[in-house]
């Protein structure tokens, strides 16, 4: 069984409110985690479109090359392409 230890306070209304301390904890590491998420996805996006323009661009690879290389579909291949 969890212990948590909670903490009432009146607000500025005078409403009652209760705030536990583990999830504070768990909510911050939530936050810190999908913070992480939106950065790699970000990495992600910047990598494919370079990749998307290595290929198709310098190596002279057609878009539907480059879509079965990466496994990428070729409409996502058309968007990297168009820089979006």
């Amino acid at each position: 069984m969890k212990t948590y230890t909670v903490k009432y306070e009146r607000d500025s209304d005078g409403w009652w409110v209760a705030s536990a301390a583990a999830t504070k904890r768990l909510l911050a590491k939530l936050a810190k985690a999908r913070a992480k998420e939106v950065a790699a996805g970000t990495a992600a996006r910047k990598a494919a479109g370079r990749a998307v323009r290595e290929l198709t661009e310098r190596m002279n690879l057609s878009r539907r090359d480059a879509a079965v290389l990466t496994g990428y579909s070729f409409q996502r291949i058309q968007q990297l392409a168009q820089g979006r």
